[in-house]
């Protein structure tokens, strides 16, 4: 039966979480042996470089060194690296997830108030936040979450609606990203987070140990919209967010009106409003 030396596991474990962490040598390492190898008849898969660096790691592996340029192991033995780097990026994300719910914990203790922004400022940082993040599939589910919540709070006039959020929404990324979606919510938005799940009973990680990739209940937040938002600055925001539909099942309406600012500016104030809105068509 195949197996591999703890020397030779901890070298491979090591290239694994190595390239997990974005270390680029690691990296592609690790996509040149498991996608440049190549099968013989004795039930043996080599590899040919001339690579330096990826003759030492084969060589640290227990390759059978053939010529110069040629390695070999056998199946069963790639078959247990296989399985060990399935284990190992398993334990790596739960390692992940518990440092990226660490940081938001300290990110959303540190949310100031709302910044003071007029309409032109607000709408410049939501069209410099999507030219950032609307390209990053990270981002994604936020952005298309976000335009939801917007378009129902429209559909929604007369109270102030909240969003039920799953906190891994902010925790699928990078802490950079995530500390922008915050900003966004509270700094641009003047949204206010009312309810946050305890963090010790966020102790439950995303990916379980076993390597199932069963994904454990997930703590939540709870957003509320900003109750003097303009309702024409957010069908204006509206236009920088994706189109996609999104299902409002994790929105909803709360007993809190809405400030009536709104409704009782003056005629003057109501045309320009609306002049604003139309003219933002043609700066996009």
């Amino acid at each position: 039966m195949a197996s591999i030396t703890p020397s030779v596991q901890e070298f491979w474990r090591n290239l694994c979480q190595n390239a997990f962490n974005n270390n680029t040598l690691a990296n592609d390492f690790i996509l040149f042996f498991d996608g440049c190898k190549t099968s013989s008849t004795d039930g043996r898969l080599t590899w040919m470089t001339t690579n330096p660096d990826y003759q030492y790691n084969l060589q640290q592996l227990g390759c059978n060194q053939l010529d110069d340029n040629t390695f070999s192991l056998p199946n069963e033995t790639v078959n247990i690296f296989m399985g060990e780097k399935r284990q190992a990026r398993s334990e790596w994300h739960v390692k992940r997830q518990v440092e990226l719910q660490q940081h938001l914990q300290e990110t959303l203790k540190n949310v100031g108030t709302p910044l003071d922004l007029n309409r032109d400022q607000k709408i410049a940082l939501i069209k410099e936040f999507t030219s950032i993040h609307q390209t990053d599939l990270g981002s994604v589910p936020f952005l298309t979450r976000l335009a939801g919540f917007i378009r129902y709070q429209i559909q929604h006039k007369q109270n102030v609606v909240e969003w039920k959020m799953n906190e891994y929404i902010l925790t699928q990324n990078d802490e950079e990203a995530m500390e922008s979606y915050v900003r966004l919510l509270t700094g641009v938005l003047g949204m206010q987070l009312v309810y946050h799940d305890d963090a010790d009973d966020s102790g439950a990680v995303a990916i379980s140990m076993d390597g199932d990739n069963g994904r454990a209940k997930d703590p939540e937040l709870i957003w509320r919209m900003s109750p003097d938002m303009d309702l024409y600055l957010m069908q204006e925001i509206l236009t920088y967010l994706p189109k996609q539909a999104q299902r409002f099942d994790e929105y909803f309406v709360t007993d809190i009106p809405r400030d009536e600012f709104h409704e009782n500016q003056s005629i003057f104030q109501w045309l320009l409003n609306l002049l604003n809105y139309c003219l933002s068509f043609l700066h996009k």
